[in-house]
């Protein structure tokens, strides 16, 4: 039985964490969340940004009037994309937090968001089990996938910007697919999960898939063949999941108020 390595914890984490990345230069951590189950409250969705070496907050963000589910870096590092509760998705400046564009045409809570390689779309999910392809600088919708079951929990693009992965959900379908981003065809369906799947990520080199679901797990899988490579058990319910950019580190949130980094070096 291997040893599990040991994590880091980012420090001031106040409310739940429903959303972690890093950004593209690995120096930065984004979270989303906010308060969750009964009594919570409106106006409490947080979205900060830390230091991924020291642990230390660098930035807030203001403005969401629900929990946020989903917050991620543009590929290029100057804009986050966030997805709340109070169903809008915002665009923002990296550097001043300043609002760029705003995403209001859901009638329900968006659960994730993520921007294409290239920046230039935006795909997100929502709890009517929707998933859609949007274009990024116009905020016009591209695209509805299609197939047996649109998932409407993590997703993401792969490095290529070909293929979406998104989550499934519980006492519907705890099953992670992989769609081609063009047509919206499903492609691939990974099977292991007892629980919602609340977070997915490609590796940089679009070989793996990490996922993170509400059965207390977090797992890596081939993206091209479906095959499970690495089971994490964890002490709450895995919320998001995330590669660096050389693919030797994950970082995972639980819904614990917790935040954890793990090496990678012996997965292959």
């Amino acid at each position: 039985m291997k040893k599990e390595p040991e994590p880091i914890t980012l420090k001031g984490q106040t409310t739940d964490v429903l959303s972690v990345c890093f950004s593209t230069d690995g120096k930065r951590i984004l979270t989303g969340g906010g308060a969750l189950g009964r009594g919570a409250r409106p106006g409490s969705g947080e979205v900060r940004m830390w230091d991924a070496e020291k642990g230390t907050q660098i930035l807030a963000l203001k403005g969401h009037t629900d929990r946020v589910s989903s917050a991620c870096f543009s590929p290029d590092g100057k804009r986050i994309a966030s997805a709340s509760f109070d169903k809008t998705i915002w665009v923002w400046d990296a550097e001043k937090g300043q609002e760029l564009l705003a995403l209001k045409g859901n009638t329900i809570r968006v659960i994730c968001v993520c921007f294409s390689p290239d920046g230039k779309r935006l795909v997100s999910a929502s709890l009517d089990n929707t998933v859609r392809v949007w274009d990024a600088e116009k905020a016009q919708e591209l695209l509805t996938l299609k197939g047996r079951r649109p998932y409407g929990n993590g997703i993401c693009f792969s490095p290529d910007g070909k293929r979406i992965a998104s989550g499934g959900i519980d006492r519907v379908d705890n099953s992670v697919r992989v769609w081609d981003a063009e047509k919206g065809q499903e492609l691939l369906a990974l099977n292991g999960h007892t629980g919602s799947v609340f977070g997915v990520c490609f590796s940089p080199d679009g070989k793996r898939l990490a996922t993170a679901s509400f059965d207390h797990t977090v797992r890596v899988w081939d993206a091209e063949k479906g095959q499970e490579l690495l089971v994490l058990n964890v002490p709450a319910a895995g919320h998001i999941v995330s590669f660096s950019p050389d693919g030797k580190r994950m970082v995972a949130a639980y819904g614990d108020k917790t935040v954890k980094v793990w090496s990678l070096d012996k997965v292959k």
